[in-house]
């Protein structure tokens, strides 16, 4: 036998003769991954939502999707729960070839559900796909309930992410997005070239603004106007912008106060229905909460 291993030996042999208790083994996480050979990346579209997405072996998938009127997401779904676990960490770590590239801490959050085990929106999510387009992998790490239950890790793979993102850049190019979750949605329509909220549009207001008033947490109200594609683009963008400070002047004089209301004009884009162009004809009230 090795010195170096009797002396091991003799040290742990020497911490149980004083009762020292000797340091618990840390238990390797269960690993996925998809290799280099397999590794690839999907765009699906239905006109309502596109999702860019990535199948993880033995594990689940991943995916960013953008669905009508919402922010971005990062999902991952599993075809069998996943339970005790209560948190996620999330690194981005270099690809094995990027030899000088750094890591970076993204973040730490819950875990919201058993076959849906992470959900994120917003600034998180930007910050992984522009991690995934620069060709670094990230690094999913669940944390168990019990320090001594089995760690979980999921490592997304960016090969070959860049050959699909022209199709699911197209694809959002069709989606209507926000940097928001509205809390609440509401709709008014137009004529042909007018700016008038008529009754219908204003009673059609009213459950917002009685939302806003009954304080359940509305911080923020959002205008967003739109037209059809009947005029020039300029034009568009001008009856859209004020279509939505029509809305936004009915709803001062009701009570809501001007500086907690966004005006946004966004002309012909978005269409919800292509073959309706009178259903563009619209403005779009969002309620936000913090």
């Amino acid at each position: 036998m090795s010195r170096s291993r009797i002396r091991h030996c003799w040290f742990i042999a020497l911490g149980l003769g004083l009762g020292i208790p000797a340091a618990p083994a840390q238990i390797p996480a269960q690993h996925y991954q998809a290799d280099f050979e397999t590794a690839d990346w999907r765009v699906q579209a239905d006109g309502r939502a596109c999702a860019l997405s990535h199948e993880v072996p033995g594990f689940g998938s991943v995916r960013f999707v953008q669905r009508w009127a919402e922010p971005l997401r990062f999902q991952v779904q599993v075809p069998m729960a996943v339970t005790d676990y209560t948190a996620v960490t999330i690194r981005s770590t270099p690809a094995p070839w990027q030899h000088h590239a750094q890591g970076r801490d993204i973040g730490r959050v819950p875990v919201t559900g058993t076959m849906q085990p992470l959900d994120l929106r917003g600034a998180t999510v930007r910050t992984l796909l522009h991690e995934l387009e620069q060709g670094h992998f990230t690094r999913l790490d669940w944390q168990p309930v019990q320090a001594s239950a089995e760690p979980l890790a999921v490592t997304v793979s960016a090969v070959r992410l860049r050959q699909a993102l022209p199709a699911f850049q197209r694809c959002l190019a069709g989606i209507m997005q926000l940097d928001f979750m509205p809390s609440g949605e509401y709709s008014v329509t137009f004529d042909s070239n007018s700016t008038r909220l008529g009754y219908l549009a204003r009673r059609a207001l009213e459950p917002a603004v009685q939302r806003y008033k009954a304080g359940r947490g509305i911080t923020r109200v959002v205008v967003a106007g739109h037209s059809d594609r009947s005029g020039t683009a300029m034009a568009n963008e001008r009856i859209s912008l004020a279509r939505a400070r029509a809305v936004r002047d009915y709803l001062t004089r009701r009570g809501i106060p001007a500086s907690r209301i966004e005006v946004r004009g966004y002309g012909e884009r978005w269409q919800p229905d292509p073959g309706n162009p009178a259903g563009n004809r619209r403005a779009t009230v969002w309620l936000v909460e913090k």
